[in-house]
């Protein structure tokens, strides 16, 4: 469990974390046992360190219904795609997505955007 370095890690890192630690049945206590208390709550809590930059970068070009017309580059839809399939496991992140949404006066909704993004990034 040392693979990671659990302060300094990537989204991609991020996602896979999270996927392994919420889609199996991972007994806690052995994890705790094997990890230490520490990294474990560092590993419940990656959700705090997502990185937005890319989406927040973002926001202002989320406007009208067709997300062709966002001009989105292939590295931003990859990015944002990522913390949206992160968001799909972490409602924290969920959370703070919509928060970013609502802050710029979007009433979409994450499931929205999520579905213009996953159009996007399977035409790439």
């Amino acid at each position: 469990y040392h693979k990671y370095d659990l302060d300094n890690v990537t989204n991609k890192e991020i996602y896979e974390l999270l996927t392994a630690y919420h889609k199996t049945n991972l007994n806690t206590t052995l994890l705790k046992d094997e990890m230490g208390e520490e990294e474990y709550l560092k590993l419940t809590s990656l959700a705090d360190k997502v990185d937005y930059l890319t989406f927040d970068n973002c926001l202002t070009k989320f406007v009208g219904e067709d997300e062709t017309l966002w001009g989105l580059t292939e590295q931003e839809i990859k990015d944002i795609k990522l913390i949206l399939d992160i968001a799909s496991i972490e409602s924290g992140v969920s959370n703070q997505i919509i928060f970013k949404l609502m802050l710029m006066g979007y009433t979409m909704s994450v499931a929205t955007l999520t579905e213009k993004i996953n159009n996007l990034y399977n035409q790439l």
